[in-house]
């Protein structure tokens, strides 16, 4: 039942302006690419480190827990394999399909932006949500995929900023300045 959806909801949604432009924010979320080079930006600033920090270790953390262990551990096949597509908007990835990658990069770095940007809250979650629903649009991950993604990838950023609160230098209640 959940495949007949995916398909009616790919091919209800599906229109040329959106071929064009859906595939750009596919792209643009391979290999954390949007992410990384906010994370460079963010390290080139010394107010803005410690918050890059945290979107990289979320990140990295999210990788490696749903890229190198839970999508070998599951092996679920893309859509387009288990459908026999062949004319994708992107070129075909390579690897199993559960959780998207896509989708755990952008909920982590999107979790630690909204806990520590206020200003940066409507962009970078415009910016996740576009590349995890191109993901399906682009028909290489099924919905319950980017929702894994998601979710794994908040928790992922959850984690990395209790683990940075929890070995922060506590300040000081007082000042003992004693003159």
């Amino acid at each position: 039942m959940p495949d007949q959806v995916m398909l009616f909801g790919t091919a209800a949604f599906s229109c040329a302006a959106l071929d064009f432009i859906i595939p750009s924010f596919s792209l643009i979320g391979n290999s954390g690419f949007v992410w990384l080079l906010a994370i460079f930006l963010l390290l080139l600033d010394k107010k803005t480190r410690r918050q890059g920090l945290m979107v990289l270790f979320a990140i990295a953390l999210a990788y490696v827990i749903g890229n190198v262990i839970t999508k070998d551990l599951v092996m679920r096949p893309r859509p387009f394999v288990q459908y026999g597509a062949s004319a994708l908007l992107v070129p075909p990835p390579s690897g199993y399909s559960f959780p998207s990658g896509h989708a755990s990069s952008s909920f982590a770095a999107l979790t630690v932006f909204f806990a520590t940007d206020k200003g940066a809250r409507i962009p970078v979650s415009v910016y996740a949500l576009l590349i995890a629903f191109s993901r399906v649009y682009v028909f290489v991950h099924y919905p319950s995929d980017v929702l894994a993604g998601a979710l794994l990838g908040c928790g992922c950023a959850y984690a990395t900023m209790a683990l940075v609160r929890r070995f922060e230098t506590p300040r000081p209640l007082y000042s003992m300045d004693v003159t």
